[in-house]
């Protein structure tokens, strides 16, 4: 008698978020652990229930078992950057907002700037030619740790700068002149990063780095960690809050 193994799709966390975000819930805990049962078990996120685990709580530990789990630093294309009702309360590198109602992992303020970002950089890649997927840390593994925060444990658009050297930064309404451009081993594509205090930096947004002509620049393919490897620019370890 032959029988077929049956086989469970599991599926990315983060992704199973994102697609969620329209949905309604009572209790925006649910938010998060109504998809648990479809996504890997690696991610060890244990549903409870208990008044002092508050949206926030859970937030904050989603984020922080993605990263883990997934060991890279994607969960940045995620995060919101028009916060409202949780703004002042979650880390700058956790998604996202909630409201009475219906909690959502990305907000429509970071949906609006994700599109307007693609469509930029789309169209840069259409005049550029070249079709070789971002990847500004190259094939480097991100160490990230995590530290308890002492103080608390719990309109949006396209803005271009130009750095010193020449490079044209895209990148969102939120960053302003004083803001740093990093490549952060583990993402994707080059991020924008303020300086808070000390080694302290929030997050603000990713960004597309382009030449003086406009063309993408070999920082979105690993220039940088080049650099680093011919001993032309170091490696700082930093704390993102």
């Amino acid at each position: 008698m032959k029988g077929k193994a049956r086989h469970k799709k599991v599926f990315g966390l983060k992704e199973l978020l994102q697609h969620s975000r329209e949905c309604r819930a009572s209790d925006p805990r649910d938010k998060i652990y109504a998809f648990l049962g479809l996504a890997d078990q690696g991610y060890s996120i244990i549903p409870k229930y208990t008044w002092e685990n508050t949206i926030v709580h859970v937030l904050i530990h989603t984020a922080h078992r993605i990263i883990t789990f997934e060991g890279n630093l994607d969960i940045l294309e995620h995060v919101s950057e028009g916060r409202e009702k949780l703004g002042t309360l979650l880390p700058s590198w956790v998604p996202d907002k909630a409201n009475v109602v219906i909690l959502k992992w990305t907000s429509n303020d970071s949906k609006m700037f994700s599109q307007k970002f693609h469509r930029l950089v789309n169209a840069t890649r259409l005049r550029d030619g070249n079709k070789k997927p971002f990847q500004a840390s190259k094939e480097e593994i991100g160490a990230p740790g995590f530290v308890r925060d002492e103080f608390n444990d719990s309109n949006l658009d396209l803005k271009t700068f130009l750095t010193p050297s020449g490079l044209r930064v895209h990148t969102s309404q939120v960053a302003a002149y004083d803001d740093e451009v990093w490549v952060l081993y583990g993402a994707r594509k080059p991020v924008i990063l303020r300086l808070e205090q000390g080694k302290r930096y929030s997050f603000l947004s990713e960004a597309l780095v382009c030449g003086y002509d406009s063309l993408i620049s070999d920082i979105m393919f690993g220039s940088m960690v080049d650099m680093v490897r011919n001993n032309e620019a170091k490696v700082q370890e930093i704390t993102i809050v």
